[in-house]
């Protein structure tokens, strides 16, 4: 049997290949093609490269008009909250009130049309099966011959939302395609342009938003679980806090407050960097704290906008990182890099971020966290604010079973940290409960569960 198995980001390399789910289909598949734009990359082969495993390259996809029209249909035929952020307040930056008036009119005439619209299942259907019998050729046509000369028993497509044109091309050769999407906001970005024969997701919610909103059945959606966390709970990785605080240079005596940024779309963080740098300085905490902060390395050169804080006392700014120029998002998926990471959240006395996925692998290792709705000292409107990050369904989702504590403002951000020091279990049962929705189980085998789903499916194919 024969494994086509797609690698389009290094974030992805290191959610599906530094787990039992790579080994486990090295064993189990006489071959493994890799389909990657790192597949001459000497740093990712060396890492993955295996006897039987074969590294092709990922064509590059050129959008057309076409393509570029129907991705924005996509975009508002499952008009959902996160519709309304992306819509009117992400990635925006709005100059002043009028600006924002006429952003705030335009988007409401879009709403008018495409949210009744939404609810009205066959007009996307019937745009995927236009998109499908149409768009995307070229692409379809490169991976039809990869099919013919590697003859796939199956075909796992990790980042369905980026990925639809081996999905048209393996359902046009009539091989099963499994599929995923990448992070638990994909389900409600758009309305995918190609349909799998099953998807495997992270978690109950995302199971219900694709029925809802991507019209998969029950029977075609497989919850799964975050292969990532799997290495949480392997505990020959847990580093001690005394050898995490020699290595990085922190005082292990110390409580960690880690801050972590959002990368270039969060203008707020510097200021509340700062902010926790001055609640440290003066010592305004009730305990004796130091800062860790935690730069997003998926935006390059992310940890040199915290320069004024550079070489503080008191202050460590995280330097751990190393890219992989194989991939355009350069996440380093080096095992180093994911013990490092795995070091900084446990190890973490409080986690302060604004609306990031650091809640929820925080919640998987226990550590309390605090969420930033505000903007340092400076009010500013909602939607110039970075609570305007909020507005989405996945982390509407989240807050409802209340992970963490809310900073609306310096005062609250002090207060709840001071909370969460002096009480260090204050929430863990809602830590728990949003693991369960969000997360599915965190038993170390979410890994093994996709080698089996994609064995059994090869299994099937072949024994035809």
């Amino acid at each position: 049997m024969t494994l086509l198995l797609t690698i389009s980001r290094g974030a992805i390399a290191r959610n599906m290949l530094q787990n039992a789910f790579y080994d486990s289909v090295k064993r189990r598949f006489e071959k493994v093609v890799i389909v990657t734009p790192a597949a001459h990359d000497a740093r990712f082969r060396e890492a993955f490269g295996a006897p039987n495993v074969e590294m092709v390259s990922m064509p590059v996809e050129q959008d057309t008009f076409w393509d570029t029209l129907v991705t924005r249909l996509y975009k508002f035929l499952i008009f959902n909250e996160s519709t309304v952020g992306r819509g009117l307040y992400w990635y925006i930056e709005i100059s002043g009130r009028l600006a924002w008036i006429f952003k705030l009119v335009k988007f409401t005439a879009i709403r008018m049309v495409f949210q009744p619209l939404s609810h009205v299942s066959w007009a996307r259907r019937a745009l995927q099966r236009l998109d499908y019998l149409f768009l995307q050729k070229q692409a379809v046509a490169h991976y039809k011959q990869l099919f013919e000369k590697y003859q796939p028993s199956v075909v796992f497509a990790t980042n369905i939302i980026e990925e639809e044109a081996i999905i048209k091309a393996a359902r046009r050769q009539q091989i099963p395609v499994f599929a995923m999407p990448k992070t638990w906001d994909n389900p409600s970005k758009r309305y995918f342009r190609a349909k799998a024969d099953k998807v495997f997701v992270w978690s109950p919610y995302m199971k219900e938003q694709m029925m809802r909103l991507q019209d998969y059945r029950d029977t075609e959606v497989e919850v799964m679980g975050i292969p990532q966390f799997d290495y949480y709970t392997d505990r020959s990785r847990h580093e001690s806090r005394e050898d995490f605080c020699l290595r990085v240079g922190l005082n292990p005596k110390k409580k960690i407050i880690c801050f972590g940024s959002e990368g270039k779309v969060m203008l707020s963080d510097v200021p509340i960097a700062e902010m926790l740098s001055d609640f440290v300085d003066k010592r305004m905490l009730c305990q004796d704290c130091q800062l860790f902060i935690r730069p997003h390395f998926g935006y390059k050169n992310d940890e040199k906008k915290f320069g004024s804080l550079a070489g503080k006392p008191g202050v460590v700014i995280d330097t751990y990182n190393h890219p992989s120029k194989g991939f355009r998002d350069e996440w380093d998926y080096s095992t180093g890099h994911m013990n490092h990471f795995l070091s900084v959240v446990r190890h973490a006395d409080v986690l302060v971020n604004t609306g990031s996925t650091l809640t929820l692998d925080a919640a998987a290792l226990g550590t309390p966290t605090v969420l930033i709705t505000f903007d340092g000292y400076e009010k500013k409107p909602f939607h110039a604010s970075s609570a305007r990050w909020y507005v989405c369904d996945y982390y509407t989702e989240l807050m409802r079973y209340r992970p963490a504590l809310v900073a609306r403002d310096p005062e609250s951000l002090r207060e709840t940290i001071n909370t969460l020091l002096r009480e260090s279990n204050r929430l863990a049962d809602s830590q728990k409960a949003v693991c369960a929705r969000l997360c599915f189980k965190l038993d170390g085998k979410s890994g093994e569960r996709y080698a089996d789903a994609v064995a059994c499916g090869a299994q099937a194919h072949y024994g035809k």
